[in-house]
């Protein structure tokens, strides 16, 4: 296969389509315009890497392909991406994740090992979290806002114990009662825009605390 090797030693398709390997050792990077694709193993074990922007028209995020990037703190996942493989981001430094509309699957050991991760916001078009997907993530967050529940698969395997999900409050019985083996981490959220306030309450119904105001800003 004909490869494009760029200024910075980041080898693409000769289409410039897919980024098969990056440069192990960049500490920084910006994908071009016009790149579908992160390949398998694209960034695999690169220590070095701390920040890398992803350009909108991104399409998908292979398979490994960040996986051990020790580095790596801050990643904005491009709205376009539809795709994001098994281990992509395993054992990165990430904090925060924002999950784009349209994925619907978060795959096997997505997260796996990502100690730091606190804050996870999944889309409304998502239906299934498979194995080890935010396994020792130790004390993940996760926001999932949606009208309608889409999901119907989490494996037992796929969170941490500590893992707990926010669920509009009107669905956290319909939640509970479908994954029956983690009914006791769904959180409800009662948002009150006339208050500009959004309020937590526990699996048993008592509130708990409230979310930042800005969380409720319509």
């Amino acid at each position: 296969m004909n490869t494009f090797v760029d200024e910075y030693g980041v080898t693409y398709s000769e289409d410039k389509k897919v980024l098969i390997k990056g440069n192990e050792k960049l500490e920084e990077y910006t994908v071009p315009q016009g790149t579908e694709i992160i390949g398998k193993d694209a960034w695999g074990k690169m220590g070095s890497l701390k920040k890398i922007v992803l350009p909108e028209g991104l399409l998908e995020i292979g398979e490994l392909a960040f996986s051990g990037c020790t580095g790596l703190t801050d990643l904005q996942i491009p709205s376009t991406v539809r795709e994001i493989g098994p281990y992509a981001f395993e054992f990165t430094m990430l904090r925060t994740a924002v999950i784009p509309e349209g994925v619907k699957v978060l795959c096997n050991d997505v997260f796996d090992g990502c100690f730091l991760l606190d804050f996870v916001v999944l889309p409304s078009t998502l239906e299934r979290i498979e194995d080890y997907a935010f396994c020792s993530c130790q004390s993940a967050k996760i926001m999932l806002m949606a009208g309608k529940r889409k999901l119907n698969y989490i494996d037992d395997s796929a969170i941490d114990n500590n893992t707990i999900f926010f669920v509009p409050y009107e669905l956290r019985a319909e939640y509970a009662e479908t994954f029956e083996n983690n009914r006791d981490r769904f959180f409800g959220v009662k948002i009150m825009p006339e208050e500009k306030k959004a309020y937590i309450y526990s699996p048993l119904d008592a509130l708990i605390g409230e979310l930042p105001v800005s969380f409720a800003n319509d």
